[in-house]
Formats: structure tokens, C-alpha cells, sequence
């Protein structure tokens, strides 16, 4: 029940505005980058596992999981009153940093076929999403379930991006 409380607290304090500047950021860099597929011959010539999606289906998880991302920044950019400056900021640090080598990752996998450089990054994005987790659950419980929806999806990437390294 406390935990319920504390949830309604959280989406009650949270500015909307926050919000959606952050989703449309995130969305808007998730696509940018995402434009690297159209441009990139290599990425259609490459060996892919079984379990990858198929193109349509992976850019559209991908679009809904980095708005979730930056509904996550957005809940903790507008929750000043219960948390700590110092964890607020090093959090959004850490976002920011994360957006950008996911960003990266997917231009030098899927644009210009850099696979080990691309899982190297993988690796770098799956330990700033801990770090992310770490500071977010302290600030809020739902931004830190956001995030963990994302390192759910850099975990995926991650294995994906190794296995096509092996492949190819």
C-alpha cells in the first residue's frame, strides 16, 4: 500500500512538460540515428541469428522503448522536492551519456558495419543502463522501472550486435 502512495506521489509531482521534452528527444535522436539503416548497404548484406526481429518490428520496439527512456529523465527532471540534487544530476549525466552511445552504436553498426567497435559499445551502454538504474530507483521507483525496460533492450542489443560479430 505504501508503495502505491508513493507511485500517486510521484506521478502527481512529475511536470508534464518535463516529460514530453525528454520523449521527444529521445524519439527524435532514436530516429535521427536511425536513419543510418537507409544509408547503410552493409547492415542488409550482413549474416543475422535466428532471433532477430524483423527491420519493421525492431524500429518500432525501438522508438517505444527510447520514448520510455526519456519519460524516465523527464519523471526525474520533474521530481526536485524528493530527491537529492547530487543523484538527480549525476542520473541525468549518466541518461544523456546513455542515449548518446546507443545513438552511436546503432549509426556504426547498422551505418558503416563497424561490428566490433559497435558490440564494444553495446557493452559501454549496458553499464551505463546499471549506473542509470542505480540513480533513478533513488529518485523515483517508476523512472528506475523505465530504465529497466531499457536495459532489457540493451541486453537484447547487446547479444544481438555479438552474435552478428560471430556470424560475419
Amino acid at each position: 500500500m505504501r508503495i502505491v502512495m508513493n507511485l500517486r506521489r510521484e506521478i502527481k509531482g512529475a511536470d508534464i512538460r518535463n516529460i514530453l521534452l525528454c520523449v521527444a528527444v529521445s524519439v527524435v535522436l532514436c530516429v535521427v540515428s536511425s536513419l543510418f539503416w537507409l544509408w547503410g548497404k552493409e547492415y542488409y548484406l550482413l549474416l543475422m541469428p535466428v532471433f532477430a526481429l524483423p527491420m519493421w518490428l525492431f524500429g518500432l520496439l525501438r522508438i517505444l522503448i527510447y520514448a520510455v527512456a526519456g519519460a524516465s529523465t523527464g519523471l526525474i527532471l520533474g521530481n526536485c522536492d524528493t530527491c537529492r540534487r547530487k543523484s538527480k544530476i549525476t542520473g541525468i549525466i549518466i541518461s544523456v551519456l546513455l542515449l548518446l552511445v546507443c545513438c552511436l552504436r546503432t549509426a556504426l553498426i547498422f551505418g558503416s558495419g563497424t561490428l566490433l567497435f559497435g558490440f564494444i559499445l553495446s557493452l559501454a551502454a549496458l553499464v551505463l543502463n546499471f549506473f542509470a538504474i542505480r540513480y533513478y530507483v533513488r529518485i523515483s521507483l517508476i523512472s528506475g522501472f523505465g530504465m529497466l525496460a531499457f536495459l532489457l533492450w540493451n541486453i537484447y542489443v547487446a547479444i544481438l550486435s555479438f552474435c552478428i560479430l560471430i556470424l560475419n
